[in-house]
C-alpha cells in the first residue's frame, strides 16, 4: 500500500483583521510518489494553504504532517527542508548570474560540501534537460526553461515533496508543456511526490488525484475522471473544463459517443482515432 507523505486534518486559517477564515475544515491525504492537483479559482483559498504546507504561514487551528513530522514552529525549518516550492513568476526566483550559480544557490545556504554541491547541481540540471545551458545567463532563458531552472535547483535540495504554486500560469503553451513533461519525467525517474497548485484544470487532468477547493471548503476530490465527471458543477463554482471534456461532450449532444471519457487531448485524440476507424 502507498504510504501517506502528506496529511492535513481539521485546518482552519484565517488572516489578520479578517472576520472571516479563508481556509475551513481542510482535511486531505497525499500519497507518496503521486501527482496531486489542488484546483479552484481565484480566492478559493488554494495558494494559501500551498503556503501553510511550505511553512510560510502557520494554521490557525488543525495540524499538518509532512513525512511523520508535524508542522510547528519548532520543526519549521526541517518541515522547509521537506517541501520544496516553484513559484509563479520565474524571474523572481534567480539569485544567480548563471544557471549552475543559481541552483547552487539553495545548497550554500544548507552547508552541502563543494564537492557533493557540484555532483548535485550536474544532476539536477541533467534531469531536467538543461545540461547544455550551464553557463547560460538567467535572463537569455524562455519562460519554460527558467522554469525549469528552478524546478532544477528544488530537486537539488531533495525534498520529499515538491510544490508548484501556479508555476505554468505566466508561461506559453509551449513552455507550459515543457514544465508538465519535466514533472512528468522526475516522476518515473525519483519517485518525487507532486503537489500542484492550479486553477487549470488542462494540467490538473494529468495528476493521479484532484481536490477542488471552493470558498475554502474542500468542493470535490478524486480521479480526473471522478471529478470531471462534475462537468457543469466545475463550471459554476468558475472552473474552465478542459478542451478534451468540453469535445467530448458536445460530440455527446449530436450523438456521437466516445468509448471512454478522454481527459487530455492526448486521450482524446486516440478516442477520435477509434471513431475514424469504426467509420
Amino acid at each position: 500500500m502507498t504510504d501517506t507523505i502528506l496529511k492535513v486534518k481539521n485546518l482552519f486559517f484565517r488572516y489578520p483583521n479578517q472576520e472571516e477564515d479563508t481556509l475551513k475544515d481542510i482535511n486531505i491525504e497525499v500519497k507518496q510518489g503521486e501527482w496531486t492537483a489542488i484546483v479552484g479559482h481565484n480566492g478559493s483559498g488554494k495558494s494559501t494553504l500551498a503556503r501553510i504546507l511550505n511553512g510560510l504561514q502557520m494554521p490557525t487551528e488543525g495540524s499538518v504532517i509532512i513525512n511523520g513530522m508535524e508542522l510547528s514552529e519548532e520543526k519549521l525549518w526541517d518541515i522547509r527542508r521537506q517541501v520544496g516550492m516553484v513559484f509563479q513568476n520565474p524571474d523572481n526566483q534567480f539569485v544567480g548570474s548563471t544557471v549552475e550559480d543559481d541552483v547552487a544557490f539553495g545548497l550554500e545556504n544548507i552547508g552541502v560540501p563543494r564537492s557533493e554541491m557540484i555532483e548535485r547541481v550536474e544532476e539536477s540540471i541533467r534531469r531536467v534537460g538543461m545540461k547544455s545551458f550551464l553557463t547560460q545567463e538567467p535572463h537569455q532563458l524562455s519562460g519554460g526553461q527558467k522554469q525549469r531552472v528552478a524546478i532544477a535547483g528544488v530537486i537539488a535540495l531533495r525534498p520529499a515533496i515538491i510544490i508548484l504554486d501556479e508555476a505554468t500560469s505566466m508561461l506559453d503553451p509551449i513552455g507550459r508543456k515543457e514544465v508538465i513533461q519535466t514533472i512528468e519525467e522526475l516522476r518515473k525517474e525519483m519517485g518525487v511526490t507532486v503537489l500542484s497548485i492550479t486553477h487549470d484544470l488542462e494540467e490538473a487532468s494529468r495528476a493521479d488525484h484532484i481536490i477542488v477547493l471552493n470558498g475554502g471548503k474542500v468542493f470535490a476530490e478524486g480521479t480526473p475522471s471522478d471529478i470531471f465527471l462534475l462537468g457543469e458543477q466545475l463550471v459554476q463554482i468558475g472552473l474552465d473544463l478542459p478542451f478534451a471534456i468540453s469535445l467530448a461532450n458536445k460530440l455527446k449532444s449530436i450523438g456521437v459517443t466516445l468509448e471512454s471519457n478522454p481527459t487530455t487531448s492526448e486521450r482524446l485524440m486516440d478516442e477520435l482515432c477509434k471513431l475514424t476507424y469504426k467509420i
